[in-house]
């Protein structure tokens, strides 16, 4: 019996070593996908029409957080900077060392915003959409794993 134990310990480090020569010659992006480039910094662009100043708020310190009870996910802002923006508006922050952005646009007034939003990370577009922002938010989220 302790002879088996022997040969399976044995046969999962030939496996192992296996693995691991495999990875080393054929390269980890063909095995385990491509790896992804850590963003440093992250733009929002906002275009559109509004009835007076949109609230624009920025933070790359928050969590997402679940409610059991509700079963709804909500974002739990640490630290967070609101600005009063004039469409067209561009903003920049940089993402270290959290590695996450939030960007919330937040409508005010009454009447309906139109807008049309841009997120860029490092220079590339990562997200666009267009859409009416009256009662609630339009959220804008990246974390990178």
């Amino acid at each position: 019996m302790l002879a088996r134990k022997r040969k399976g310990s044995y046969y999962a480090v030939v496996g192992v070593a296996l693995f691991i020569i495999t990875l080393s010659t054929t390269g980890c992006d063909e095995i385990l996908g491509p790896s992804r480039k850590r963003a440093e910094t992250a733009s929002v662009e906002l275009q559109g029409t509004s009835p007076g100043p949109l609230q624009v708020v920025t933070s790359t310190n928050w969590i997402l957080t679940y409610d059991e009870l509700t079963g709804e996910s909500m974002i739990q802002l640490f630290a967070a900077e609101t600005t009063q923006a004039e469409l067209p508006f561009e903003k920049s922050v940089k993402l270290a060392p959290y590695y996450r952005v939030l960007f919330r646009v937040v409508n005010p007034h009454t009447d309906t915003a139109r807008i049309q939003m841009r997120v860029l990370l490092d220079g590339e577009e990562t997200y666009k959409m267009e859409t009416a922002v009256a009662d609630e938010p339009v959220d804008f989220t990246y974390v990178f794993h």
